[in-house]
């Protein structure tokens, strides 16, 4: 990788560092509505994928409050 190549990952980097509960409901949420089955293997398998948003970053939240 190149100089130019690491500077780039750096800078998209620092939106989901930024934000990290946000921004792992936010793929916790695309990732779900994608591949629908793979919910179930998780605690909140029940929640409406409608929902699902708004309980990924709680239930995030409460893990990084956590640790």
């Amino acid at each position: 990788m190149n100089s130019d190549e690491v500077q780039l990952i750096k800078k998209t980097w620092e939106i989901p560092v930024a934000t990290p509960t946000d921004s792992g409901a936010a793929i916790l949420t695309q990732f779900f509505n994608r591949f629908p089955s793979n919910l179930e293997k998780f605690p909140f398998r029940d929640v409406p994928l409608e929902e699902l948003s708004v309980s990924c970053t709680l239930h995030i939240g409460l893990q990084l409050t956590q640790d």
